[in-house]
């Protein structure tokens, strides 16, 4: 795929391209049933109306989603997760959890009935990812290393059409445990870059991610994970991505 490809494409070509992609992240899934590995239902994305058509895209990738879907389906087709996908993260602005929150908290920027930036309305767009497309099981962290490769790839053409402009990974970077390193692995990994710096902003706590060697256009930042973060530092990543959109955007004359 060519990175570029998608970006004035309109949304029924977008969401084919996007189709194919669960359908092999699908048959990754059923394959790795099939050799009882322990995995969750895989996180299928369909990006809402206002990311596709916006001019400016922000995407959040999370580390995994464990037990995506347990409580709906024992054994779940494509159509019932993109479904889930569209109820749970496009339409339901309560879903609950710390990093849910904090994403529809970011959403408020630019969509819902109280847009925070008004100047923002229609041009910029939100959308929901993780890193680890299939998690373990229910209740278990992390992702079966044993399918890196095959997440990995899907993983990078999965960016390639969602095209974003910044990539916010608050997937524990900058904390000193340590959780963030097989994410950010996988991430390198999906963007063929050799290794990945990191450099503080002036959001503390906040750090731009620097992948080489990449020809990926996004600015990737990282953080903490929204659990157990201070509302003061999840108010201030937000304050930090408003000034930094108005400075892509050509809205602010300020630097940050």
């Amino acid at each position: 795929y060519n990175h570029f490809l998608f970006v004035y494409l309109p949304k029924n070509a977008t969401m084919n391209i996007l189709k194919q992609e669960n359908i092999s992240l699908f048959e990754l899934y059923s394959a790795m049933r099939i050799d009882k590995a322990e995995c969750t239902n895989p996180y299928l994305v369909i990006p809402s109306d206002a990311y596709v058509k916006s001019s400016f895209k922000v995407l959040l990738l999370g580390k995994e989603t464990n037990g995506w879907g347990t409580a709906e389906f024992q054994s779940p087709t494509i159509e019932d997760l993109e479904d889930l996908y569209n109820r749970k993260i496009n339409d339901d602005w309560g879903i609950g959890g710390p990093l849910w929150d904090f994403y529809y908290s970011l959403r408020c920027i630019s969509e819902g009935d109280n847009i925070e930036v008004p100047e923002f309305a229609g041009k910029v767009g939100f959308c929901a990812s993780n890193i680890a497309l299939i998690g373990k099981e229910y209740g278990h962290s992390g992702f079966n290393p044993k399918y890196a490769a095959q997440l990995s790839e899907i993983l990078s053409q999965c960016l390639i059409i969602l095209n974003p402009d910044i990539v916010l990974c608050p997937v524990g970077v900058g904390t000193s445990s340590g959780c963030d390193y097989p994410y950010i692995e996988l991430l390198k990994s999906s963007l063929n870059a050799e290794s990945c710096n990191k450099r503080e902003t002036n959001c503390n706590g906040l750090y731009e991610l620097y992948f080489t060697p990449s020809n990926s256009k996004s600015l990737f930042l990282g953080c903490r994970h929204p659990q157990g973060a201070s509302n003061d530092f999840k108010e201030n990543v937000k304050r930090y991505l408003i000034e930094l959109i108005k400075q892509k955007l050509n809205l602010s004359p300020n630097s940050i």
